[in-house]
């Protein structure tokens, strides 16, 4: 550990007058310290590297089961994430750059992975998006948390899934609406559910 106080001596002579011992100590105390911020930078960027890649093995157990579902709520938080750890990364390699570039390879491919499943995500969803188109006939939200918006599209009523009612507009009663939708399979039945509001 850096010595405080010795610190503060070394740092607080008046080096015109140091003698040769003097110097050589202020010198040390000087490299002690920049050794010890620096290395505390490497082991904190060490530690986001080991967190984030924690979360990425809870994530490919997600791909290799093909669970699309899963896998397009929890992305958002994963790369919520990995923003965060890479901002403390940039600190990091302002205090310790030697190591910090070096760290910024493994974010850079982690990026990389994630845009990557992102397309898996997005590819897979396109094959099952359909269009409803209608008028509002009931929205509200259930008890398990789940919204429901009743569409009428002049031949039928869909009846159509929202996952995330706190976060997502529901439309009023008699609204005309185009909603994408997802067609999903659960427990083998299917049902709609909303991906975004149709332009």
């Amino acid at each position: 550990m850096v010595n405080i106080s010795s610190l503060v001596e070394a740092f607080g002579s008046d080096s015109k007058k140091d003698g040769k011992y003097e110097r050589r100590r202020k010198i040390k105390a000087i490299l002690i310290t920049v050794l010890f911020v620096m290395s505390t930078a490497s082991f904190q960027d060490f530690v986001l590297e080991e967190a984030v890649q924690m979360y990425n093995f809870g994530i490919m157990s997600i791909v290799m089961n093909k669970d699309w579902d899963m896998l397009r709520e929890e992305l958002p938080k994963y790369q919520a994430f990995h923003d965060t750890c890479l901002k403390l990364h940039y600190v990091c390699t302002v205090l310790n750059p030697f190591t910090g570039i070096f760290f910024q390879n493994f974010y850079e491919a982690d990026q990389y992975k994630i845009d990557v499943w992102t397309r898996l995500v997005n590819r897979h969803d396109s094959r099952f998006r359909i269009v409803v188109a209608g008028e509002v006939v009931d929205a509200h939200v259930n008890g398990d948390g789940t919204g429901v918006i009743i569409v009428d599209t002049g031949s039928v009523r869909e009846y159509i899934v929202v996952p995330f009612p706190e976060v997502t507009p529901m439309p009023k009663k008699g609204e005309l609406v185009q909603l994408e939708c997802a067609e999903k399979y659960i427990r083998g039945t299917k049902r709609l559910e909303l991906v975004e509001f149709a332009a």
